[in-house]
């Protein structure tokens, strides 16, 4: 049986590559079947109905460009929804030739984990990053980020929407409305990303930020467990399976 160890953390990513900081010392380990992490203090449903959120599409971020799909807002204490995946540059931005070559390798690499960064680092208390088709509730790299839908938001009429669910839905949204994501992130610009009511819930959370986490360490993962002088609490070095 695993030992459980209650750890004091800085950060804690759901990530496939989990990385924290425990005394100061940055750890790292590969998720797996046999590592599991939970919170300690469940944080419950996150409900995005009447809700400080606001969509931000791809989340793309190139001062080079003059693109910055979060605008001037304030996104602290808000939930960002991002989508998935990178798009070509709108149609409405204009470089020349030598600033698209000097740029090209910044938005080629504009990851994920880069865009979601970005948000939390500009005060966003959680990022949701939503994929996959309709019958596919879980996002493959994050799969603790789980859906559910209700019927009441299958049709949402077009005007002031600003939000998104999977894919499937979404494109039956654009479809709908005439709209490509390119043009629905203007149009949430020109609502100054004022959120409009859609009732997507989630159950769990993209990054946990409990300061204490409960851990079950399998013993082929764990090389050493000692206590740190003048503390309480155990630190844990992992190695890499």
């Amino acid at each position: 049986m695993p030992e459980t160890l209650y750890l004091t953390v800085d950060q804690l990513r759901g990530t496939g590559q989990m990385t924290w900081i425990v005394h100061h010392k940055t750890l790292s380990v590969k998720l797996n079947d046999e590592l599991v992490v939970s919170c300690r203090q469940p944080q419950g449903e996150h409900t995005l109905v009447d809700s400080p959120w606001l969509f931000a599409g791809y989340g793309r971020w190139i001062p080079a460009l003059g693109i910055d799909d979060f605008g001037p807002q304030d996104l602290t204490g808000k939930t960002v929804i991002l989508m998935a995946g990178n798009s070509r540059l709108p149609d409405d931005v204009m470089v020349d030739s030598e600033q698209a070559l000097a740029s090209a390798g910044q938005y080629l690499d504009l990851k994920e984990e880069d865009r979601i960064d970005h948000a939390l680092a500009r005060g966003a208390a959680l990022v949701l990053v939503v994929t996959g088709p309709e019958q596919f509730t879980r996002h493959q790299r994050f799969p603790e980020l789980v859906l559910h839908i209700p019927e009441s938001a299958r049709s949402i009429p077009r005007g002031g929407m600003v939000g998104w669910t999977t894919s499937q839905i979404w494109g039956q949204w654009l479809k709908k409305a005439g709209e490509h994501p390119e043009s629905l992130v203007l149009q949430a610009r020109r609502l100054d990303f004022q959120p409009v009511p859609l009732p997507l819930q989630t159950a769990g959370v993209l990054f946990c930020r409990a300061q204490s986490v409960e851990m079950e360490i399998p013993a082929s993962l764990a090389t050493s467990i000692a206590s740190m002088p003048g503390r309480d609490t155990p630190s844990l070095i992992l190695s890499t399976p």
